[in-house]
């Protein structure tokens, strides 16, 4: 019996569409990316928790994370001009999600990224593994990991 690898954007894509799933990660047919609010939200999202991260804490904020933000949702745009019809909703979503983050963790001083883009692979089963990619993994100056 042969084992089964899967991600989780792989496991969405059978819960969406079996038949997706069959095309893309079976027979290697990739269909075209369609953007859309999230992926804009993301990209930028991505840009800029990295950046972020790469400040020192006593230059952190949330007006700079908001500002950054923007100008890297800016940037997908001028980069995509098709990403300007999304850029609204994608400005909107993104600023309460960092307002959420920043209020959750982004105001501790002592946090910092222990991990950037931390791949994974844990098995549910014998014949099952999970894997993907952690986006950042954080922790505080006064812990371990």
């Amino acid at each position: 019996m042969s084992s089964l690898v899967v991600s989780p954007s792989g496991l969405a894509s059978w819960q969406r569409c079996e038949l997706q799933y069959g095309l893309k990660y079976t027979r290697g047919l990739k269909g075209e990316v369609r953007l859309n609010a999230n992926l804009l939200r993301g990209r930028a999202g991505h840009v800029e928790l990295q950046q972020f991260y790469n400040m020192a804490p006593p230059a952190r904020s949330l007006a700079l994370l908001h500002e950054n933000f923007l100008l890297a949702l800016e940037e997908e745009v001028h980069t995509d001009p098709a990403a300007e019809k999304h850029a609204a909703t994608a400005s909107a979503d993104g600023l309460r999600a960092l307002t959420r983050w920043w209020n959750l963790v982004g105001a501790d001083e002592a946090m910092y990224p222990a991990k950037v883009e931390l791949p994974f692979t844990r098995e549910l089963s014998p014949n099952v593994t999970l894997r993907g990619v952690v986006d950042v993994l954080v922790t505080r100056e006064d812990s371990y990991l």
